[in-house]
């Protein structure tokens, strides 16, 4: 609305002019000012910043480890426009009320664990992201290290040893035999201490990483774990849509039908709209191929046509 609004200023102002002199009233403390103006297209601009946060998390593969970057951002853009706009009577209170708003809410995140485990488990942060952000907060991160280490241990960790002792040699020496049972007790429940040791890794998407079965093999339990927090999405978009979805199938002549085979339809008008776009991507990448083969069969025809139209028979010599 402040878009079209800003773009259309010299017609508002043009209409309310002529709406003022035909009716021969003073509307002037009712008119945008050039001032006003001003002030509405920097708004536009505040708000535009925000709205990159909003567009970034609409897409149905990022999850809730991009909230509290979210949060980070957000208050970046907020304290920027608090220095710029100190001063300014309009603006700077607009910006010290959101400034609040969303502080408060950045430290209500803290009553969930989720938003902490989805963003260590991603690789690409795990704690080093939090450790740089959080710098000045070490009671913050002393605090969430633990809550998350205990969700591992109470809720994920194995109760056996996932350490391979096939290769371990076989012998009747006592010594031996306490020595690799203190390495196994050194690996056992440490899959958490093993990946957090581990330097981030540039991947882009978390979920997938986790899903290969390198890490399937490697972390058998903290994978499942990451999973069941990856798996959380970041917006409720697609949950909107979802309970749209079901109110289309469940119309008055459908209306007894039972939760598991609502549920069963649900899935396969997702499954099948995957594969109808899958189905598209094939198609067009078929057609390229027929594009290029056809393309490359006329010119190799040229190239033969031309070679042919310089052979000159023997008898047209001279």
């Amino acid at each position: 609305m402040l878009t079209t609004t800003i773009n259309l200023q010299e017609a508002i102002n043009k209409y309310c002019q002529d709406f003022s002199i035909e009716l021969s009233i003073d509307y002037s403390d009712n008119i945008l000012s050039n001032t006003d103006w001003k002030v509405l297209i920097e708004i536009k601009g505040f708000l535009e910043k925000l709205l990159y946060t909003t567009k970034a998390l609409k897409s149905p593969e990022l999850c809730i480890d991009l909230m509290l970057p979210n949060f980070e951002y957000l208050l970046k853009v907020f304290e920027t426009a608090k220095e710029l706009n100190s001063t300014n009577h309009i603006i700077g209170p607009m910006v010290n009320s959101g400034w609040k708003k969303l502080h408060k809410y950045y430290q209500l995140s803290d009553k969930s664990h989720a938003y902490v485990t989805a963003l260590v488990l991603n690789p690409r942060r795990k704690w080093q992201w939090l450790e740089k952000k959080w710098s000045d907060q070490p009671e913050w991160l002393k605090d969430t290290k633990r809550k998350v280490q205990r969700l591992w241990e109470l809720e994920y960790r194995s109760t056996e040893s996932t350490l391979d002792t096939s290769s371990s040699p076989k012998t009747t020496n006592q010594f031996y035999i306490d020595l690799y049972d203190s390495d196994e007790d050194t690996f056992l429940h440490n899959e958490y201490m093993l990946y957090c040791s581990t330097p981030p890794i540039p991947i882009y998407n978390a979920l997938k990483w986790w899903q290969e079965e390198t890490q399937q093999k490697s972390f058998p339990y903290l994978s499942r774990m990451a999973i069941d927090y990856l798996c959380i999405p970041a917006m409720s978009a697609d949950t909107e849509r979802l309970f749209s979805s079901c109110k289309i199938t469940l119309i008055d002549r459908q209306n007894r039908l039972g939760n598991d085979v609502l549920e069963a339809i649900e899935c396969l008008k997702l499954w099948l709209k995957i594969a109808d776009q899958e189905a598209v991507i094939l198609e067009d990448l078929i057609t390229s191929l027929q594009e290029d083969t056809q393309s490359n069969t006329q010119r190799d025809r040229g190239h033969r046509s031309g070679s042919d139209s310089e052979v000159v028979a023997p008898w047209e010599v001279g």
